[in-house]
């Protein structure tokens, strides 16, 4: 039979050597490791005799895109994050997504390069606090005339 000083000692044990694990190996920081801090760059030729360097994100490989759709039908703006918004757009204009679905079709008004989801991420939150005000079309560039609301429309 165990004694309360007993459970308490291998339990104090287990304790100590995950953090000596976690002290030798900082690359073991839990189930979801963070992004890699440094950048890679990748060479693509633009066009005959030109090649273009650019950065982009260690993790995935590529860089990340904040992308704005509009949906003519009904008359809204969705903001993503994409490596590829043209890709993602198809997924949108398919179905796959309710929220997405109920406004088909949707085309693509803007996107931003960022070269981390970090970056990616604090803008997409940014657009989306901006909640289709003026503050939204200034940070996008987006011409807000052409999205104003129908002639006779009365909601919110």
């Amino acid at each position: 039979m165990q004694k309360k000083g007993e459970s308490r000692t291998i339990y104090d044990a287990g304790w100590s050597s995950l953090v000596a694990r976690r002290a030798h190996n900082p690359e073991v920081v839990g189930s979801n490791p963070t992004p890699a801090t440094n950048l890679i760059y990748e060479g693509r030729a633009q066009a005959p005799g030109l090649f273009v360097l650019r950065l982009m994100s260690r993790v995935s490989g590529k860089a990340y895109f904040v992308y704005v759709l509009w949906s003519a039908s009904g008359r809204k703006f969705y903001i993503g994050i994409s490596e590829d918004p043209a890709a993602r757009l198809l997924q949108h204009n398919s179905g796959i997504s309710r929220w997405t679905a109920r406004h088909l079709p949707w085309e693509i008004v803007h996107t931003e390069r960022h070269e981390n989801y970090s970056e990616a991420r604090k803008r997409e939150l940014l657009l989306k606090r901006q909640k289709g005000g003026m503050g939204f079309f200034t940070l996008t560039g987006i011409d807000p005339v052409r999205f104003a609301k129908r002639p006779g429309f009365s909601g919110s």
